[in-house]
């Protein structure tokens, strides 16, 4: 019968920074036992593990406007969040992407202590949904762009 285990990172931050499926258990403060469930969601890879449990990331998204004129200089700043339900940075170190989707369009947005900012401008009037795709809470935030301004 097959052991599944998720690996921790013991550099203070307790991410899971790996799966195992063992052919026995293992003792080892780093390995936690873990469901097969669990094993198959690669989503894991972005919780962190606090007190005996997983705790998965959030993201808070805010604009500082939600209507823009469609002028190609007017722009609207969107922030996001990035952290877990105990406000722990989901990115302290950096090295990680968000993934953003912009009426269909994706883009890379890099994450840097726990914040992840991206800046939209249009020359074309309408509505534009911005939306997070590769977090296990996805936010969604329409912007006006129009030509009213």
């Amino acid at each position: 019968m097959p052991n599944y285990y998720a690996q921790i990172s013991m550099n203070g931050s307790n991410k899971v920074i790996g799966l195992s499926q063992l052919s026995g258990p293992v003792s080892n403060g780093s390995m936690v036992p873990i469901t097969e469930a669990q094993y198959a969601n690669d989503s894991l890879f972005s919780y962190r593990y606090v007190n005996g449990n997983f705790i998965p990331p959030m993201s808070i998204m805010s604009a500082d406007k939600t209507v823009i004129a469609a002028d190609g200089q007017d722009t609207v700043t969107i922030k996001l969040d990035l952290s877990d339900a105990e406000e722990f940075p989901r990115f302290a170190d950096g090295d990680e992407d968000v993934i953003v989707e912009v009426n269909g369009l994706r883009q890379v947005v890099k994450g840097t202590d726990g914040i992840a900012v991206l800046t939209l401008t249009s020359e074309e009037p309408g509505e534009y949904f911005v939306r997070t795709v590769n977090l296990e809470s996805e936010e969604t935030l329409k912007v006006v762009v129009t030509d009213d301004r």
